[in-house]
């Protein structure tokens, strides 16, 4: 399991998107498990630093609400611009922190963590308030 946390200047610019966003605690935004084949190393090789964000539902949330501009990867996929990853990648190193559990104990923990603080940018799990905001401003078919 992995969680994202972002610093107060992160918070800040995705502030500017219109969607009422409140971190939660130590700036924690989003939480997800890494399970299947290749762990946590296949998760974050193909959603946080890919070519592009088609296939990671957070990028593309983070994306739309730094309001990056979209592009389509293929028929059922979207992403960002070829500027707009770099960018977003550059941003999520300059105000993204992760931390990682391993174990069984991760999907209980994952639940928690997306339920009792309310991690604000996951969209399953939990009854977001800012759901469909959130999902108005991400790139492709909603």
């Amino acid at each position: 399991m992995y969680a994202l946390r972002l610093d107060d200047p992160g918070w800040r610019d995705l502030s500017g998107c219109g969607v009422v966003l409140s971190p939660g605690p130590e700036g924690l935004a989003y939480v997800s498990v890494g399970a299947g084949k290749g762990g946590l190393r296949r998760r974050f090789r193909e959603e946080w630093a890919p070519a592009n964000s088609g296939r990671a539902s957070p990028r593309r949330t983070l994306g739309g609400l730094l309001r990056l501009p979209p592009r389509p990867i293929d028929r059922s996929h979207w992403g960002f611009t070829e500027a707009g990853e770099v960018r977003l990648t550059e941003w999520i190193h300059a105000h993204g922190a992760f931390a990682c559990w391993e174990g069984s104990i991760a999907d209980e923990l994952e639940r928690r963590l997306i339920d009792e603080p309310k991690s604000p940018i996951n969209l399953t799990h939990w009854a977001n308030p800012a759901r469909e905001a959130i999902r108005a401003l991400r790139p492709g078919v909603r």
